[in-house]
């Protein structure tokens, strides 16, 4: 919380967006039930190893918000930036091969992603930021499709997107 006041307000300083991607790895309950906690803390770790690499400037930050989901914050980076930067995720997760049996015998692991982006204003606070991503990951865990990414519309004050790799 402390690096997303500073960078907030860093941002609302100099008319800078920041985007914040929320990223849940997609049936993970399932997982730890299949292959056990040594092995569903391994596959996290790796996923997270992936978010660090992703978020690598001075200014971004990962953090663990819940046991299967991770907040991604990119400081600087509009929309079309932070909407590619999701898509190279959901690819390199997938790319990590790791089998997901409790999802079928040729699934991989995967995640959701709810991404918004916003240039913070005078008298908002970041929670908004939050609540706004926190929607759109909750949109793409409800509204599996038979395509590997889904993009929703871009809307907001910059712009917000939900993208969703299905398992396969």
């Amino acid at each position: 919380e402390q690096h997303l006041d500073m960078v907030w307000r860093q941002a609302r300083r100099d008319a800078r967006p920041l985007s914040l991607a929320i990223v849940d790895v997609d049936q993970f309950k399932a997982y730890n039930e299949h292959y056990g906690h040594q092995q569903g803390d391994h596959a996290l770790q790796e996923v997270a190893g992936l978010l660090v690499k992703i978020a690598n400037r001075p200014l971004d930050h990962v953090a663990r918000i819940d046991g299967d989901r991770f907040a991604v914050l990119w400081f600087d980076a509009a929309p079309k930036a932070a909407l590619g930067l999701s898509r190279r995720l959901l690819v390199d997760v997938r790319q990590l091969g790791i089998l997901h049996g409790a999802q079928g015998e040729r699934a991989y692991l995967s995640v959701s992603i709810g991404l918004h982006t916003h240039v913070p204003q005078r008298g908002e606070d970041p929670e908004g930021l939050f609540t706004r991503a926190g929607t759109k990951v909750f949109d793409c865990l409800f509204q599996h499709a038979e395509v590997e990414v889904r993009i929703f519309a871009i809307s907001g004050n910059t712009g917000s997107a939900g993208a969703q790799k299905q398992a396969q």
